[in-house]
């Protein structure tokens, strides 16, 4: 599709009491919605899904960033689908340590948080008939986080906002932004005399 179409809650309402009745794999089985706060246009998400490609294959395959970033860029420029369109745009990231680093700690997104953690994980126990997730809730593990909010009125779901970092730094963010993010930091370890 070439534009956005939003279902709005009066779209929504007509099949409530169908939609109240499914189960998690029914809605897994359907999903096809995306909420308004990450939806962008075809542009932001091919720029996006490319450089978080690049950032993944660079990072933690050893990619060659250089040689790599050209051949994404001359796929990005000989595309298509719009000739009115260029890109990659001018928010394109053109450095390996824009991508390649969590935006939070500024470690390398390969980089292990457990350092920072005084005693292993306390494992819990999980049916075997379920999928565990607990990986993904692990310190370390890569989440796509967004240096600014996401705003429905705006599409920030986009290629100069959008990384990979830490699961832990990302549950730091909230839904706030770098700099607010920042603030706070550095008024608690002020509070907590912190500072070196």
């Amino acid at each position: 599709m070439k534009e956005r179409y939003v279902a709005l809650p009066k779209h929504w309402i007509l099949h409530v009491d169908k939609l109240k009745h499914w189960n998690d794999n029914l809605w897994t089985q359907n999903s096809c919605v995306i909420p308004a706060l990450e939806a962008c246009n075809w542009k932001d998400s091919v720029e996006t899904y490319a450089i978080l490609g690049i950032s993944l294959a660079v990072e933690l395959y050893g990619a060659d960033f250089n040689e790599l970033f050209k051949k994404i860029e001359l796929i990005l420029q000989n595309q298509d689908i719009d000739k009115n369109i260029i890109l990659p745009s001018l928010i394109f990231p053109q450095e390996k340590n824009d991508i390649v680093k969590c935006p939070i700690c500024l470690l390398n997104i390969s980089k292990n948080l457990e350092q920072f953690r005084k005693s292993s994980r306390i494992s819990t126990w999980q049916p075997a008939w379920n999928r565990s997730k607990r990986e993904e809730g692990d310190d370390s593990s890569l989440q796509i986080m967004h240096v600014n909010p996401l705003l429905e009125s705006k599409i920030r779901h986009n290629v100069s906002n959008v990384r990979y970092g830490h699961r832990w730094c990302n549950v730091a963010m909230t839904d706030h932004s770098l700099v607010e993010t920042v603030d706070f930091m550095e008024f608690i370890v002020k509070a907590h005399n912190r500072c070196k």
